[in-house]
C-alpha cells in the first residue's frame, strides 16, 4: 500500500515509492503533476483527465496509486453535491 495524502487545496501527493525521476510529469498532458522534494505531487486532483498517460513512464508505476486516489475523491465530490 501506498502513502497518499491529500490537503484539503485538492493537493494529492505520494509519500513513498517515487523517487523523483519526473517521468509522469513530463507526459501529463494538464500539467498538473510536479516532483517536490523528490515525491510526485498533483496540484488539483480536479484538473487531473484520468487520461493516464502518466503510468507506463513511470518506473515504479507508482502513480498508478495517485491517480486511484483522485479518482476516488471525484467520485466522493459528485455524490456530496447530488445530496
Amino acid at each position: 500500500m501506498r502513502a497518499v495524502s491529500l490537503r484539503l487545496s485538492g493537493m494529492v501527493s505520494l509519500s513513498e515509492g517515487c523517487f523523483g525521476c519526473g517521468n509522469c510529469v513530463v507526459t501529463c498532458r494538464r500539467g498538473v503533476l510536479s516532483v517536490v522534494n523528490g515525491n510526485v505531487e498533483m496540484t488539483d486532483f480536479r484538473l487531473c483527465e484520468l487520461c493516464k498517460d502518466c503510468v507506463n513512464p513511470c518506473p515504479t508505476r507508482v502513480i498508478e496509486s495517485l491517480l486511484g486516489q483522485c479518482n476516488r475523491m471525484r467520485y466522493a465530490l459528485v455524490r456530496a453535491r447530488r445530496r
